[in-house]
């Protein structure tokens, strides 16, 4: 720093100068300024943010109830075609060819769309339906339940951070 009366070099922070001896300017200290990392803010879309943004174990656990739900629909659908052949139509394949139509289409329901009214409604429907094959057939129809279980999970997961998200445009930290 100069010295404003004899122009002599001063270094800095000392309050006269080291050749003439008048005061030195003031000069104002800044602050170090801090470097904040800004947060990352998007507009992504929903399927964006779901395989960038969301856990693994959220989206697993849709996809592995999507294709238990899946199977399941398919086995009964067989079980429900072999019923007929012997049987006829009869009150019993109706009743299990609207319980797979219905559990198939909620099922699509929260696999494409990830909807968490779908998979809640499958978990209630499947319990249902299993609580009605076990007191009327005898029998145990659980896999549609822990599907819809998961699909719950995941849904719910996949939902509260998509929330999230939307309302405070807040990218979370992103999963690799």
């Amino acid at each position: 720093m100069k010295c404003n009366h004899c122009g002599y070099d001063v270094p800095r922070g000392i309050d006269f100068c080291t050749n003439c001896g008048e005061p030195m300017p003031k000069i104002k200290e800044e602050a170090p300024q801090l470097r904040q990392e800004p947060k990352e803010t998007a507009d992504i879309s929903k399927k964006e943010f779901i395989s960038g943004y969301v856990p693994h174990s959220a989206r697993l656990a849709v996809h592995t109830g999507a294709i238990l739900s899946y199977l399941y629909s398919l086995l009964y659908l067989v079980i429900v075609a072999m019923s007929v052949t012997i049987d006829g139509i009869t009150g019993r394949n109706m009743l299990f060819l609207a319980a797979i139509l219905l559990l198939t289409l909620l099922t699509l329901g929260f696999h494409i769309k990830k909807s968490v009214l779908c998979a809640v409604v499958v978990t209630l429907t499947a319990t249902l339906f299993t609580i009605y094959c076990i007191a009327v057939f005898h029998e145990v129809t659980v896999i549609w339940i822990c599907a819809g279980g998961l699909a719950t999970y995941g849904t719910a997961k996949i939902s509260g951070l998509w929330n999230q998200y939307s309302r405070t445009k807040q990218l979370p930290k992103r999963i690799d």
